[in-house]
């Protein structure tokens, strides 16, 4: 994947997969750091089911023998001086978290995240979503219940006002 929303976008499908009603997204950018952290309270995993779905060749899909999300993810933290952990429990849920350097040459650039969220919106309602971002001391965030029922392109509008916000107080 050439952007960090794309593959974003792939592990929030697992968490649909996975029967979540709730997700949970934090982000954090801080100095050279690059933290996610992803929440759902989906069917969750077991230790051993944790160890193996970094491994690309392992998924509970049926519609393909390969499971591409956490795969890469893994090899991106890897690869930009980060790591993945993640903690669950078969009924409870799991929790993801990954980081990153973000000054690694090799780190993938954001791409469309406001175009992301609005994905999700769009095609998965029945899941509250919650996304936060922390950049650098200043903060966007977005709840997809305060946006249920906003036509699709004013939804659009407001995620990207927001993300633009956040970038633009980065570079004034």
């Amino acid at each position: 994947m050439k952007e960090l929303s794309l593959l974003l976008l792939e592990l929030l499908r697992n968490s649909l997969e996975a029967g979540a009603a709730r997700v949970d997204i934090r982000v954090r950018e801080i100095g050279d750091s690059l933290t996610w952290r992803i929440a759902d309270d989906g069917r969750g995993m077991t230790r051993q089911e944790c160890k193996e779905a970094l491994n690309p060749f392992f998924t509970k899909r049926t519609t393909r023998a390969v499971g591409l999300g956490l795969g890469l993810l893994d090899m991106w933290t890897r690869h930009c001086g980060g790591k993945v952990r993640m903690i669950s429990r078969p009924g409870l849920g799991t929790m993801l978290c990954a980081s990153f350097g973000r000054s690694h040459p090799d780190l993938p650039p954001w791409g469309d995240l406001p175009g992301t969220l609005w994905t999700l919106a769009v095609t998965m309602p029945q899941i509250h979503f919650q996304y936060l971002h922390y950049r650098d001391g200043r903060q966007w965030q977005w709840d997809s219940s305060t946006t249920t029922g906003l036509d699709m392109l004013t939804l659009k509008e407001v995620l990207e006002t927001g993300w633009n916000a956040l970038k633009e107080e980065e570079q004034a």
